[in-house]
């Protein structure tokens, strides 16, 4: 009887347990269905969810890859300008460049002082460097040929809200209207200017920025005498295009070397007659030839680089000079003094072949320059208190 029970229990639970296991094996689908229903359906049940929280991920890694930074925001806008240099198969034009600076910059070109566009080549890389001038700002940018890629960027605020320096007696306001005197039709706009001290005495110096050159300048605060003043010619744009008369007259020359000086002569507009002297050296520039030109001309000088045929200029530089101006305050021996004993010392000069300014070297004044006559150089030093020749040398022009 016992044996019977115990038969009827085992079976009954034996009943019982393949019950349970197909019901959990039921219910197993069921939600396995269920878990995978709603995955597939998602973007439809769930909008408000997954997908907004997606979003907001995207949203902040943003700032990290993009960015606010100077040196973030080059990286985005360039990558929307090198498809087109890889489309056209070669690489940006000046413009092209120019254009790209401009644009990130957020200047109109029509608010421009100046804009000047060169080429250059920086540790294996072609480059644009764009320098551009507004009344207010200052901007240098370099930017890959290729790919239009803004490598750089360098900005200058132009600020002349500051006052005359404590004891200066030529004051901030008598210094601009100075320096403005000397570049007819150039204004506040034109200027940039600060106060130094410079071996001991404080100066005014600065530059002025017109269209297509630049006067680098620097005036005493006590006497107002100009202690320096250059003016640099800004390199022709769209380089080969401005050059005019000197290609014109590259076309007869012989050599590339030959070639290169006759370009530049004819872009210096200087008269034959007013040469002092000229000459070109051959050079390799990363790999490339280069030619450099120098031209000594009557109250000026002229350097220039041009290409490998002579007839492309590539950089062009003039640095002019003036007697017109006093002798510095304190100064025992005079210009004029300093000037006649200069030209005493190389037979046939005349002031046409003299470059001399005063400075202040080691807290004493001195006179400083050179003499160009017969393709030689001359460098000197005069003490403005007592006249004596500091430093005298000479050396060949070329060679």
């Amino acid at each position: 009887m016992m044996k019977r029970k115990s038969m009827a229990i085992l079976l009954a639970l034996t009943l019982t347990a393949a019950s349970l296991t197909a019901c959990a094996s039921a219910g197993g689908q069921d939600a396995a269905q269920e878990s995978a229903q709603p995955a597939a359906t998602a973007p439809e049940t769930a909008p408000g969810t997954e997908q907004t929280t997606e979003q907001a991920t995207a949203q902040d890694a943003a700032p990290e890859t993009g960015g606010t930074s100077e040196t973030a925001q080059p990286a985005a806008q360039d990558a929307g300008t090198a498809p087109q240099a890889a489309q056209a198969g070669s690489s940006i034009s000046a413009d092209g460049a120019k254009a790209i600076a401009l644009d990130h910059a957020g200047v109109a070109e029509a608010g421009l002082i100046a804009v000047i566009v060169t080429e250059e080549r920086d540790d294996g890389m072609d480059l644009y460097q764009v320098d551009f001038y507004t009344a207010e700002k200052d901007f240098e940018y370099e930017i890959e040929k290729t790919s239009g890629r803004i490598m750089s960027i360098d900005t200058d605020l132009n600020d002349l809200s500051w006052s005359t320096p404590s004891g200066a007696s030529f004051t901030k306001e008598q210094a601009m209207d100075a320096v403005l005197a000397k570049v007819p039709g150039s204004t506040q706009d034109n200027l940039r200017m600060k106060a130094e001290r410079d071996d001991g005495r404080t100066v005014y110096e600065g530059e002025v920025i017109v269209s297509d050159r630049k006067y680098d300048f620097e005036i005493d605060a006590q006497d107002g005498a100009f202690l320096e003043w250059t003016e640099k010619v800004f390199p022709a744009q769209a380089a080969g295009q401005a050059e005019g008369s000197g290609q014109a007259a590259a076309q007869s020359a012989g050599t590339p070397e030959e070639t290169a000086l006759q370009t530049a002569l004819a872009d210096s507009g200087v008269a034959p007659e007013n040469v002092l002297a000229s000459g070109i050296k051959r050079d390799m520039d990363d790999g490339q030839i280069r030619y450099d030109v120098e031209i000594y001309a009557v109250n000026a000088d002229y350097e220039y680089e041009l290409d490998e045929t002579g007839t492309r200029i590539l950089e062009r530089e003039r640095e002019s000079y003036s007697l017109d101006w006093n002798t510095p305050s304190g100064a025992s021996f005079t210009k004029e003094q300093a000037v006649d004993a200069v030209l005493a010392k190389v037979a046939g000069s005349a002031q046409n072949n003299l470059r001399m300014k005063a400075e202040r070297d080691d807290g004493r004044t001195v006179y400083e320059g050179e003499v160009i006559a017969d393709d030689r150089k001359y460098e000197f030093e005069i003490d403005a208190s007592t006249g004596t020749f500091l430093e005298w040398s000479e050396e060949a022009l070329f060679y």
